[in-house]
């Protein structure tokens, strides 16, 4: 079984864009601070959140990057048709690793939708299509735990992935992503869009980070951060600080 390091919350500091040196390898944002929402079953939510998975099982939330994060709670208003969107930069072209610091509790709690570059029409099909696939957690190979279809009720790391056709490559087992041998994302530098979409309620996502390097694992290695805020917009976008190792 793979060992996680947990991670601590660091203290933000907020820097003015125009003095901030963005590393152009990395990229990471707060789910919670999206451009665009549509219907409003996905939700900001904030800690300490009590909640109950599919399976009955009570727990709360204790924590979250910003003190907030979105999904829709167990049992709340259906999925279909709801999508948050974010815009974002990439700052390099080429071949782009992405992550979710994620909660999934069961096999029923477990995934959303997610689509890069797509118009909102395309992003209300609450279906798998040659525009959106699903990103799972703890299930198809996607799981950081070395165990699929173990659902602890805290925050881990998750890789981009997707079941079929769609925007992203399959993988060696069918699936698109193997965990220790991940799938690249190709992306052109400049602007982008990714919308993430309801699928199944009891789903929550606090973060979402981007790298170049096929090894780094967001579950085992550092990430320091410090936010920066654009200014006129809704977004937050992260840069990634190099430290001595």
């Amino acid at each position: 079984m793979r060992s996680i390091t947990l991670f601590s919350l660091v203290s933000f500091v907020i820097l003015s864009i125009s003095a901030y040196q963005v590393d152009a390898q990395t990229m990471n944002w707060q789910a919670e601070r999206f451009i665009d929402q549509n219907d409003g079953a996905i939700q900001i939510l904030r800690p300490p959140f009590d909640t109950t998975g599919s399976l009955g099982n009570d727990y709360q939330i204790i924590e979250a990057y910003g003190n907030a994060f979105i999904g829709t709670p167990n049992g709340g208003a259906g999925n279909a048709g709801s999508w948050v969107k974010y815009e974002f930069t990439v700052p390099q072209g080429g071949d782009w690793y992405f992550w979710a610091r994620a909660i999934s509790t069961s096999d029923a709690d477990d995934s959303f939708y997610w689509g890069i570059d797509i118009a909102d029409a395309d992003a209300e099909a609450n279906a798998d299509t040659d525009k959106i696939d699903i990103w799972d957690f703890n299930e198809l190979d996607n799981c950081p735990l070395g165990e699929c279809l173990v659902f602890p009720t805290d925050w881990l790391w998750f890789r981009l992935s997707a079941r079929a056709a769609g925007p992203f490559p399959v993988g060696p087992t069918g699936q698109g992503i193997d965990y220790d041998n991940p799938i690249p994302l190709a992306l052109t530098a400049g602007k982008h869009t990714l919308h993430i979409i309801g699928r199944e309620d009891g789903t929550f996502l606090d973060m979402i980070f981007a790298t170049m390097d096929a090894g780094f694992d967001a579950n085992e290695d550092p990430l320091p951060i410090v936010a920066v805020e654009q200014q006129g917009k809704l977004t937050t976008t992260w840069g990634n600080l190099k430290q001595a190792r």
